[in-house]
């Protein structure tokens, strides 16, 4: 079979119409099952716990006391941040304390998250590593 101008120009158009109509019906559907309306919050940080043990103070401070503890792998959202110099001279080194409802972490306890869904990954990761 021979195809034709006239063939050509009418088969064009039908299977740029069935192509198009075809991509048309996927439906994708794309489901976030979180329960926390932080979770996905823009300017919120999580924090995963990195450390076997780790202390929580009273204050952003080595010295302060500690009031509660969090194991390697538990999520936790940070509720503010400070930064703090340590030592002096060559020695001298700005430190991130991490604010949570517990209380305060320096930055080498734990890794940051922008987001639970991530933190929740990463914490998923540790504990299939255990």
């Amino acid at each position: 079979m021979k195809l034709t101008h006239q063939k050509i120009r009418i088969l064009i158009p039908f299977l740029i119409v069935i192509f198009s109509l075809s991509s048309c019906n996927r439906k994708r559907e794309i489901k976030i099952e979180t329960e926390d309306p932080l979770a996905l919050t823009p300017g919120i940080e999580w924090a995963v716990i990195k450390e076997p043990y780790a202390a929580l103070r009273e204050e952003a401070s080595y010295e302060s006391n500690v009031v509660s503890h969090a194991r390697r792998g538990e999520i936790l959202l940070i509720t503010g941040k400070t930064y703090l110099s340590t030592g002096s001279g060559k020695n001298k080194r700005i430190v991130t304390w991490y604010c949570f409802d517990e209380g305060w972490l320096d930055e080498s306890c734990m890794d940051i998250y922008d987001n639970k869904m991530k933190a929740e990954k990463e914490a998923s990761k540790m504990e299939s590593e255990k």
